[in-house]
């Protein structure tokens, strides 16, 4: 399944918060190793959230606010 694919399925909020981690992500220049170093996370994981896999629990959240410094 592509990623596309996977976006397609998800409602618009869930779409909504993807976007905005990868494009913050993307705007800092990193790859996902990086930003799930940043915020503490294994690459396995973040990469499970950008792709809609996972739906990170509020504490992640912040941690990913943070470590991509997503303004909030």
């Amino acid at each position: 399944m592509t990623r596309q694919s996977r976006l397609d399925n998800l409602d618009e909020r869930r779409k909504k918060l993807i976007e905005t981690i990868t494009e913050a992500r993307e705007r800092l220049g990193i790859t996902q190793e990086e930003a799930s170093h940043r915020c503490g996370f294994s690459t396995s994981y973040f990469s499970m959230v950008e792709t809609g896999r996972r739906v990170p629990k509020t504490d992640y959240l912040f941690k990913i606010i943070q470590g991509l410094a997503i303004p909030f």
